[in-house]
């Protein structure tokens, strides 16, 4: 090489390195001095000004040391090793914290200083700190205005086309536009429709979970389309297999069952996943529409609805449980707060169902057993919610689901009743029992209990039962 040929940056960068872990404190001064003209810097270089400022026994090797950290070069090195590391906002977090540390003299000030300047590379540099006092008297100079600060480099154009925020825009806007032509295409060309639906559900899938590492924001957006086109596409599945098939509606039914289930467990990982409590919701939403499902397989009644519903809400607090073992009781609330929603719509609706059937008593009478089945789960419900979230009432809602109506329990047992002298006063009223047609307990007459005796002997049962129940839960 000759005398008027430039040098690399490489060579200059590993000579300035050998300086500066020198024995010499006026060589690594010179070759501090030096970093102040250059627009390039490297890691190793960075670093042992780091350890220069935590490790020199020169308070101005110390000092110069920590404030060439600052300059551009050196910034703009720090930018590159935590590109897409971590975002500002964490940064900034981390920032307080240090000030938080060095006010509860957890953390030496001088150490603050090396690592803050670790993070905070994209805001405005720091002052170095004052040396440390020696122990030698040194003359005092003429104070002097402190330098401004050098202006922080600007990034480059490939810097901020590849920032994170950059590539979270860039996301968003391919979603959008993929979404929008799917749904052009797929109005213009009907046979499209299902292959372009079950790709961009794949696609959206595939792709939050391949992102979630590294772009966890982006991830949880792209799969909260993901959750959309999921049912989306399945009901688009489901119309082209009836219309080529021509399935009956039991079968239709039982597909339902199945893609919700699935929908299910998909929402439930994904509650686990992203740590979110909007999917564990979700999850449970999509596992009551799966149980009322089931009915249409066979035609239930309306009594198996409810019973079905209220088995899918025991399950609601299953997934309570397991997420307060896992997390907290803050993050599981919304989802008890869903179950007990649903556990109260399924009793009201059970409610409803037995008032309409007093007055037309037309289904068969095994179906009178739901009800029963029903408000027994209720009782267990509200046990176990309790249990998971002590609450003053929940213990009374306990005692008071035991209350089945007798009509219903008799009705399932035995079969017809019939009122002899419905007009006469209620002591002279006779049942007679019949096991619909095979006459076992044709003829066997009671007496019934006045109105007002049966309510104070139940409401004294149903008080003091609420009482142990809850004296039970306090231990």
């Amino acid at each position: 090489m000759t005398e008027n040929e430039p040098r690399k940056p490489e060579e200059i960068l590993a000579e300035l390195l050998r300086n500066l872990q020198s024995d010499n404190d006026t060589v690594i001064l010179q070759a501090i001095d030096s970093m102040k003209s250059l627009e390039f810097g490297s890691e190793a270089v960075r670093r042992q000004l780091e350890k220069l400022s935590l490790e020199s026994g020169s308070n101005e090797v110390r000092r110069e040391a920590l404030a060439a950290l600052d300059l551009p070069a050196n910034r703009t090195v720090q930018r590159r090793i935590n590109f897409n590391k971590m975002d500002r906002g964490a940064r900034n977090i981390i920032l307080r914290e240090i000030e938080e540390w060095v006010k509860s003299n957890l953390l030496d000030s001088q150490n603050a200083e090396v690592i803050r300047r670790r993070y905070d590379f994209d805001s405005a540099p720091q002052t170095a700190l004052p040396p440390a006092p020696s122990l030698q008297p040194t003359p005092q100079p003429a104070p002097t205005p402190p330098p401004a600060p050098p202006a922080a480099p600007r990034p480059t154009l490939l810097q901020t086309l590849t920032s994170e925020s950059s590539i979270k825009i860039y996301l968003y806007l391919g979603a959008f536009f993929v979404i929008a032509a799917a749904a052009i295409l797929a109005a213009a060309i009907p046979e499209l429709r299902l292959p372009i639906l079950i790709l961009g559900t794949f696609i959206f899938g595939g792709l939050a979970i391949a992102i979630k590492k590294r772009l966890p924001q982006p991830s949880f957006a792209l799969f909260i389309v993901f959750s959309f086109l999921l049912p989306i596409t399945a009901n688009s599945l489901e119309e082209t297999l009836k219309t080529m098939l021509n399935y009956p509606s039991s079968v239709s039914a039982g597909y339902w069952v199945v893609v919700y289930l699935l929908m299910a467990f998909i929402w439930g990982g994904s509650a686990w996943l992203y740590e979110s409590r909007l999917f564990s919701v979700t999850a449970f939403g999509s596992l009551m529409l799966s149980s009322l499902r089931i009915g249409g397989i066979f035609d239930a009644q309306p009594e198996f609805y409810t019973l079905m519903a209220g088995l899918a809400s025991i399950a609601g607090l299953g997934g309570v449980w397991l997420i307060k073992k896992w997390k907290d009781e803050k993050f599981a609330l919304p989802l008890f707060l869903a179950a007990q929603f649903a556990q109260a719509a399924v009793l009201a609706a059970s409610f409803s169902i037995f008032v309409i059937h007093l007055f037309e008593p037309s289904i068969p009478p095994l179906w009178h057993l739901a009800p029963f089945f029903v408000w027994g789960l209720a009782c267990a419900f509200y046990v176990f919610s309790n249990l998971l979230y002590p609450f003053f009432l929940f213990p009374w809602l306990a005692a008071g689901a035991l209350v089945m109506p007798e009509h219903d329990l008799i009705e399932a047992l035995f079969g017809h009743i019939n009122t002899g002298n419905p007009s006469g006063p209620p002591t002279n009223r006779t049942i007679t029992y019949d096991f619909k047609g095979d006459g076992l307990l044709s003829g066997v007459t009671t007496t019934v209990i006045p109105e007002p005796g049966t309510l104070a002997l139940f409401g004294t049962g149903l008080v003091g039962l609420a009482g142990a129940i809850r004296r039970r839960m306090s231990k």
